[in-house]
């Protein structure tokens, strides 16, 4: 097995962690959707590069990933208690939503993923955002539901793909 294809399994068990963690934070173990979350954020720290490397779009590819990648060590940072700055966690939103944006628009363009993937993770980049600004109440947690099915959905495309990918 590749590396690219670990990546790819990496990215489809980051969107379980995602799902699960979200919408089943009654788990049997203590802090389990929280155990989730910090594993869900590794594996996609770690599996993220992968859609660089086999859709490559040069600095502005790169840069997607990057603010990707930032954006996710700060919600990690957020996960284990380390940062609890409220600011810190807006910039974590804006990064991650300019990341998902750029990566998206380069797979819609692409033909490497599922042009379906690359709106799913643009989509669901804006609404993290949005649901931050929206405030508290049920508009705000339905921008975040559609937002999370539609990052784990993107995830699965993506992780898809990858798996597929031929040594």
């Amino acid at each position: 097995m590749n590396i690219r294809r670990l990546q790819g399994w990496a990215l489809l068990l980051s969107a379980i962690c995602l799902l699960v963690g979200r919408f089943l934070p009654t788990l049997p173990i203590a802090n389990g959707a929280v155990i989730l979350a910090i594993l869900g954020t590794i594996l996609l720290i770690f599996s993220i590069p992968a859609i660089q490397a086999l859709q490559p779009e040069g600095l502005v590819g790169w840069i997607g990933i990057v603010l990707i990648e930032l954006a996710a060590l700060i919600a990690l940072a957020f996960q284990l208690d380390l940062v609890s700055a409220s600011g810190l966690a807006l910039i974590s939103a804006i990064l991650g939503m300019l990341g998902r944006v750029v990566t998206g628009w380069l797979t819609i363009r692409d033909n490497k993923f599922p042009a379906w993937a690359g709106w799913a993770f643009l989509v669901a980049g804006v609404l993290n955002l949005v649901g931050g600004f929206v405030g508290l109440g049920i508009v705000a947690e339905v921008v975040f539901i559609i937002g999370i099915l539609l990052e784990a959905l993107a995830l699965l495309g993506y992780g898809a793909r990858l798996t597929r990918q031929e040594p």
